[in-house]
């Protein structure tokens, strides 16, 4: 197809199929973290932004890549390849052939024009990025072009293909706003292959596409892009967002970090805005915030957007759900919600409403709104996967992640999508409609609530010692830590203060754009002069800066989000085991092991003591105290006991009462009091004592 007329001609053709005019299919990319990845999470962007990137894919099957925090896109587009039979439906459906990368490090993997679009890193920092085009049935390539930077997402319009990268090093900064030019948005000719424009983007923002329209979006402005018209809107950033818009630290109520995704379709576009976790809809001819709507994800700040005939779809960590359009304060909430086994990577939109939901386990398509039907594809769970629409029919893409540059074979399956999968609440392929678990996003509207947004990925109440992706925006650059306190802290000269904390305590970097993702360890419990349980009492996750020496300044709160904890189970403390378990004999010699403790941690001395709460009724061996924690968390000490009683035989209002630890099994215990305000120990095992030779 080489001339406008052909292409015309395909789309009237397409819409005659009964499928809306314009673009109809879901752009799709995927990665996954190289080996070790994850442990360099925190690190800023600006200074090695590879590890933030692998690392924020693996833990929420997100990918965050420069100033922009991207997910696999729900934008959509076009496949004119074959014109449709007599019935209306297509004669010979493309199958696509297995297409083989020569350089791997792929990135994307998205269908347009007839053609399969395969983004790779030219080198392993992704400095510049090849994007070549396939015939896919043949697999033979067509084009390349090499462009600058990182491409991190991409749309298709009737006559253009537009691609959004992400570079390295600033270019230039907005003369307004000083907002650096962090990005560029390319316009390839579908035919050749080429370059035939690009723009500066500025900040953060995704880009989505319908019909002849491109909205691009960046931490200044939302653009609206016509093919022959050229730009015919550029509508700033906070008119775009509306009630949800919060300004960064480029400049007073004039930028923002972007929407997080964008969808499009006839009638609207629509945007999910990070700093408010709401849904928004916007005018497609300008720009300008129609509705806004707040929506509960779950927990999870990562949708995928996309529009399907009177529904907005969107789906992120283990959940899909459907909404009913227009938004707006009349809205009806959410009408579908169903659970998958793995994280949704992209979302194709598909006939009369319903939706295509991609994981790396399986391909879910799902019809209708309460009581929906779905069909379920199985896919390898070990692979990389995007999802694709190529000849009016939905496809899953997947490859092996390679960043060495070693050749790579990317294979396809196509999605089954009649209704006839198993019934709903079969958990046969592990969906099932459930109900909305807590969500785990800020709710404060306290115009005195901390500047920064902070949330948890998470699929219901938190479990102790799970680990989750925790993402922060709208923050300035600084080295920070988690910290879980009470919502209520009664401290105000020493807030949220453990009396044992980790040495050194971990700390994260923030980017330069205000943003991070990092991996946090659920903490049901925490201990100042007694144990808090987060399941019982009220607690938060708060960020607060830290100084060179790694102190933390608890005087200024960074961000913070509610903490739901399920009750299931005891919480994880620090424990202690004693060998041998005895009964012990006065005089002699034990060893004490603790387990659970903040690794590295410092002060920790065993007594052995009254069982209860603390009164000073204790005495140490030399050997027992301020013992050293070791990195996981464990630590060891030698106690020899000298005497059968605890305590001092004065007995007043201040002294420690005498205790004879031989009268009865359990009358002492070793036990660590971190302070001597302790109101309970902060680890404990009961003992028998006897006298020797009884």
């Amino acid at each position: 197809m080489n001339t406008l007329d052909d292409l015309t001609s395909a789309l009237d053709a397409y819409a005659d199929r009964g499928h809306p005019q314009g673009p109809d299919a879901v752009w799709a990319s995927a990665s996954t973290p190289e080996p070790g990845a994850a442990a360099t999470v925190g690190t800023p962007r600006r200074t090695d932004r590879r590890a933030l990137v692998l690392a924020s894919v693996a833990a929420a099957a997100v990918l965050i890549v420069g100033i922009l925090f991207v997910v696999q896109r729900s934008d959509r587009s076009l496949d004119v390849s074959t014109d449709p039979g007599e019935d209306g439906n297509h004669t010979d459906p493309v199958v696509p052939a297995p297409i083989v990368i020569p350089d791997g490090r792929i990135a994307r993997v998205d269908a347009a024009f007839g053609r399969i679009w395969v983004t790779s890193a030219v080198d392993a920092v992704a400095s510049m990025s090849r994007l070549r085009s396939y015939d896919p049935a043949t697999a033979q390539q067509l084009s390349e072009v090499v462009l600058p930077g990182r491409v991190i997402d991409a749309a298709a319009t009737d006559r253009w293909l537009w691609v959004r990268t992400e570079q390295e090093e600033w270019t230039s900064t907005d003369p307004a706003t000083g907002v650096p030019a962090t990005g560029t948005l390319v316009r390839i000719d579908p035919a050749t292959g080429t370059t035939t424009d690009t723009r500066p983007l500025f900040g953060m923002g995704p880009v989505a596409a319908h019909g002849t329209r491109l909205a691009a979006s960046d931490g200044v402005h939302i653009e609206i892009i016509d093919d022959d018209a050229g730009v015919i809107a550029s509508t700033p950033i906070a008119d775009a967002m509306g009630s949800g818009f919060r300004a960064s630290v480029f400049g007073p109520a004039v930028s923002t970090w972007g929407f997080f995704d964008l969808a499009m379709d006839a009638d609207g576009l629509y945007g999910f805005d990070l700093t408010s976790t709401t849904l928004v809809q916007m005018d497609p001819l300008t720009g300008v915030n129609l509705a806004t709507q707040p929506i509960d994800f779950g927990g999870s700040l990562y949708p995928h957007l996309a529009v399907s005939t009177d529904r907005l779809w969107f789906g992120g960590a283990q959940f899909v759900m459907g909404q009913h359009l227009p938004l707006g304060a009349a809205a009806s909430p959410p009408d579908t919600w169903f659970r998958v086994n793995h994280d949704v990577v992209d979302l194709v939109p598909w006939e009369d409403g319903a939706i295509v939901a991609v994981t790396r386990a399986g391909a879910y398509a799902v019809h209708g709104g309460p009581g929906y039907e779905r069909s379920f594809t199985a896919l390898d769970p070990a692979l990389e996967t995007a999802g694709l629409e190529l000849d009016g029919r939905p496809w899953a893409a997947q490859w092996t992640l390679d960043r060495s540059g070693a050749t790579t074979t990317i294979g396809f399956t196509a999605v089954a999508t009649g209704p006839t999968g198993p019934a709903p609440g079969d958990t046969t392929d592990g969906s099932v409609p459930v109900t909305p678990p807590p969500s785990t996003a800020p709710t404060t509207t306290d115009p005195d609530a901390p500047a920064g947004v902070l949330g948890i990925v998470a699929d219901g109440p938190l479990v102790d010692g799970s680990v989750h992706m925790v993402t922060i925006a709208g923050l300035p650059n600084v080295r920070a830590t988690f910290s879980v306190c009470l919502e209520d802290d009664p401290s105000e000269s020493n807030p949220c203060w453990h009396a044992v904390e980790p040495d050194p305590s971990p700390t994260v970097e923030i980017g330069t754009m205000g943003e991070l993702a990092a991996s946090w360890t659920a903490q049901r419990s925490f201990y100042d002069d007694r144990w808090h349980d987060c399941a019982v009492e009220r607690c938060v996750l708060r960020l607060y800066p830290v100084d060179e020496r790694g102190v933390r300044d608890t005087s200024t709160v960074l961000a913070e989000t509610p903490l739901v904890f399920s009750s299931d189970g005891p919480p994880i403390r620090p424990t202690l085991t004693v060998e041998p378990a005895g009964p012990i004999e006065v005089g002699s010699t034990v060893t004490i092991t603790g387990a659970n403790f903040p690794p590295g941690g410092r002060g920790i001395s065993i007594g052995l003591c009254r069982t209860g709460e603390h009164d000073g009724s204790c005495y140490f061996d030399l050997r027992s105290m301020d013992r050293p924690v070791d990195a996981d968390g464990q630590l060891s000490a030698t106690f020899t006991v000298a005497r059968g009683t605890v305590g001092s035989p004065a007995v007043d209002p201040v002294g420690s009462p005498e205790v004879d630890c031989t009268a009865a099994p359990g009358s002492c215990s070793f036990s660590i009091f971190p302070m001597d305000g302790s109101k309970e120990p902060y680890a404990s095992i009961p003992v028998e004592i006897r006298r020797a030779g009884s």
